[in-house]
């Protein structure tokens, strides 16, 4: 029996490997496959396969949606997405034009605010692929301006903070319906992490069920062991797949291993073959 991660980033969104340097350390770590699942891009896809090809890694190709829920940001998963589909494709452009007028405004707030930052600055941390906050982030501390990520996301960027500015709305429906567009399987990232109370998360998930939802992410790197069993409870009551991934990021999530998480993450490649369409 193998293991697998299903739910990765790299250099194509937020990470801090690139595409082919996951693949190289999946391979290293022992997995047999993994699901590059970039915020809103599967830019970095066809990479990934092509090494995971070469040197015997499966790559599952995947994306990650961040949706509004009620003014809660809910993330979904896209796993076995075509990245080659044309219409698919040219929905993602769309929303990654709504997160790069969002950086400009962040830009001009936080010039506003006495930091000095251009988006120059952030083309040359991420290279040539989607900027994100983490971006944002990683000139900040480059600049002075901060000592950690969590201090620039709890004092700066995140949610209610001076320089935050709230992004285009996507909805989970917009989020499952392009996945489905693209012949993928849906899933419920981290459900523990939303600050939602239990009557709070059944009522998300019976509404994602009910618009298409697939599978939930019971299996998760910063999951207790009762964060765990109310993952599998609410995969078995609303007859959902369960997935399971460490949601790494590199050095951006430094904490998080590629396959374990914090240590005690371990997805067995028979949960992978439930989730195949």
């Amino acid at each position: 029996m193998g293991f697998v991660d299903l739910h990765v980033h790299s250099t194509a969104s937020d990470g801090t490997l690139s595409p082919v340097e996951v693949v190289q350390l999946a391979k290293k770590v022992g997995l047999s496959s993994f699901a590059l699942t970039d915020h809103d891009t599967v830019s970095g896809v066809a990479a990934a396969i092509e090494e995971g090809n070469r040197i015997g890694v499966e790559v599952i190709s995947g994306i990650e949606f961040s949706t509004d829920y009620y003014n809660t940001d809910v993330h979904i998963l896209g796993l076995f997405v075509d990245h080659t589909n044309k219409e698919f494709l040219h929905q993602l452009i769309d929303i990654q034009d709504s997160r790069e007028n969002r950086n400009y405004k962040m830009i001009e707030k936080l010039n506003e605010l006495g930091y000095e930052i251009t988006f120059q600055e952030l083309i040359q941390h991420a290279s040539d692929t989607i900027v994100t906050r983490a971006h944002f982030a990683r000139v900040l501390i480059d600049k002075g301006y901060a000592k950690t990520n969590n201090e620039v996301f709890d004092t700066i960027i995140g949610k209610g903070c001076p320089a935050y500015i709230p992004r285009a709305k996507v909805t989970p429906k917009l989020a499952i319906d392009l996945i489905k567009l693209a012949g993928g399987v849906s899933v419920l990232a981290h459900p523990m992490i939303y600050g939602l109370n239990s009557e709070q998360l059944n009522e998300l998930v019976a509404y994602l069920k009910g618009i298409g939802l697939e599978g939930i992410e019971a299996l998760y790197g910063l999951n207790s062991e009762v964060e765990e069993s109310d993952s599998r409870r609410l995969a078995r009551i609303y007859d959902l797949k369960m997935t399971g991934g460490s949601d790494y990021h590199g050095k951006n999530k430094s904490s998080i291993e590629l396959g374990t998480g914090k240590g005690n993450l371990r997805v067995s490649s028979e949960l992978l073959e439930t989730l195949r369409p």
